[in-house]
């Protein structure tokens, strides 16, 4: 059996589609929202956050390969993704 990781929800509206991201499993919580819009088809921006216990150094050294920069346990990141 499929375990899921993650939810992403995209809801659409005329020319914008709204994006939701959640972690629900594991010490790495990631919480993000963002948008497309038709005026900028080739780009998704995403805003979140990075949760994680403070005793779990070892996920420091995956939050650079994701792009989420900064120190602490709770970290802001803002993902400007290119598509297309």
């Amino acid at each position: 059996m499929a375990q899921t990781w993650q939810d992403v929800f995209i809801t659409g509206n005329g020319d914008r589609a709204e994006l939701r991201l959640a972690t629900l499993r594991g010490d790495l919580r990631l919480t993000a929202q963002g948008e497309w819009r038709a005026a900028q088809p080739n780009t998704v921006q995403m805003r979140g956050v990075a949760l994680f216990p403070p005793e779990r150094k070892d996920l420091e050294a995956l939050l650079p390969l994701l792009g989420i920069r900064g120190s602490g346990s709770s970290r802001p990141f803002l993902w400007t993704v290119p598509i297309g």
